[in-house]
């Protein structure tokens, strides 16, 4: 009997083993759609923010030098952020303050940062869940299978056995298969994400440099 054949096996017999193995499939489909969402979002977010910082880099100090790089807006978290403290800066008494700018700044760093980790809560509980319900199609195969010992001979009782023993065995491997993936992609981007909101907050505080420094604002 090859791979294949014990793989079927577990979604052959009963209902709630196979039930639990598609919902797990279900699961390990949306996890690597979420991964593959996340890997490409994070790259756009890392690219925008490099431009975006040579960009700041390569001008003077100043609202009008400032205004300048918000010329062609992206759609990546730096220059959202950027437009939106310009945004404010042109609303007179709305950021003459210090205080009403640094609002303004944190405002528009968190909401990037927030949207940066969005798809995280899912991976992570994708990856905790998938085990427990590996564990309980395991718990629920065996069962099955002991429970066709009683009043059998030895021959009878192993074919009774076997398919639940495989199915137990599947849904430990599927469980693991769809948890692992999750919980190393999830790891890594929490890693990746945390550095690019550092990265956006030093944006920020630049920006309240910037614009203390150009006179747009004035420090209290």
């Amino acid at each position: 009997m090859n791979d294949l054949n014990v793989v079927a096996i577990g979604f052959r017999h009963g209902a709630v083993v196979p039930a639990l193995l598609w919902l797990m499939i279900a699961c390990s489909v949306l996890s690597w759609a979420v991964i593959l969402r996340t890997w490409l979002d994070l790259r756009h977010e890392r690219r925008g923010y490099r431009t975006m910082r040579r960009k700041l880099d390569g001008i003077e100090p100043g609202d009008a030098s400032l205004r300048a790089v918000s010329g062609s807006p992206g759609d990546d978290g730096a220059s959202r952020i950027v437009n939106t403290v310009l945004r404010h800066s042109g609303h007179g008494a709305s950021m003459k303050s210090f205080e009403s700018a640094r609002v303004v700044v944190k405002a528009a760093v968190t909401n990037e940062i927030e949207r940066l980790r969005r798809s995280l809560p899912l991976l992570a509980t994708i990856s905790s869940v998938s085990p427990y319900l590996g564990l309980f199609g395991t718990v629920w195969g065996v069962m099955e299978a002991f429970g066709a010992f009683g009043g059998l001979d030895e021959q009878a009782a192993f074919a009774q056995v076997a398919p639940g023993i495989a199915q137990a065995l599947v849904a430990t491997g599927i469980g693991l298969a769809v948890a692992i993936p999750a919980a190393i992609a999830h790891n890594l981007f929490l890693a990746r994400a945390g550095l690019i909101a550092d990265n956006l907050d030093l944006i920020g505080e630049e920006l309240l440099a910037r614009l203390i420094d150009g006179g747009v604002i004035r420090r209290a």
